[in-house]
């Protein structure tokens, strides 16, 4: 039996890496389901797998956040980009398909660290 390396189990760990990793594949098998000349391979799929990256995106969003390494992390994942990704991921956020402003609100709203008394 394999064991896992300290970075794998804390990606498991820790929702948001969780998060960020599932939304990295989700990107990837969106992408995996056009040509090279940006066609998709079948409407259906294209449009399973677009569903599937938005709501990942969306699950990401609006994870709380539950420590400073936790907002750093989403912050710069969404500010720099993903996987087959040139541009900022935080500009979906202006495409109603990835939740729109109700998205946003949520989105910041986890940012907001619990109070620890």
């Amino acid at each position: 039996m394999r064991r896992r390396s300290r970075s794998a189990q804390a990606m498991t760990a820790n929702p948001i890496l969780r998060a960020i990793a599932s939304h990295r594949e989700a990107i990837q098998a969106d992408e995996a389901s056009y040509d090279d000349d940006g066609c998709a391979l079948s409407k259906e799929l294209a449009d399973r797998t677009g569903a599937a990256e938005s709501a990942a995106f969306q699950a990401l969003a609006i994870e709380p956040c539950r420590s400073h390494a936790d907002v750093q992390a989403k912050v710069h994942y969404l500010l720099t980009g993903s996987v087959g990704v040139p541009t900022p991921l935080i500009e979906c956020f202006g495409f109603d398909e990835y939740g729109g402003d109700a998205v946003i609100y949520r989105f910041v709203a986890s940012l907001l660290l619990p109070d620890r008394e």
